[in-house]
């Protein structure tokens, strides 16, 4: 059994190899759907701190 896999996967196509690649897909989405998100929220703070300046210096 490998060390670094828990669930044990040997064969090429094994199911279960094809679970632990699925996860690991499904994580890589999820963490690109919440850094998109991040990136979007820091967008918007900028614009607003930008707009909060020019309120201020005028």
């Amino acid at each position: 059994m490998p060390k670094n896999n828990p669930k044990g996967a040997k064969g090429a196509h094994s199911a279960t190899k094809k679970g632990v690649l699925r996860s690991v897909a499904h994580k890589h989405k999820k963490n690109q759907e919440v850094r998109n998100r991040h990136t979007k929220f820091a967008a918007e703070h900028q614009e607003r701190e930008e707009e909060s300046q020019a309120a201020i210096n005028q």
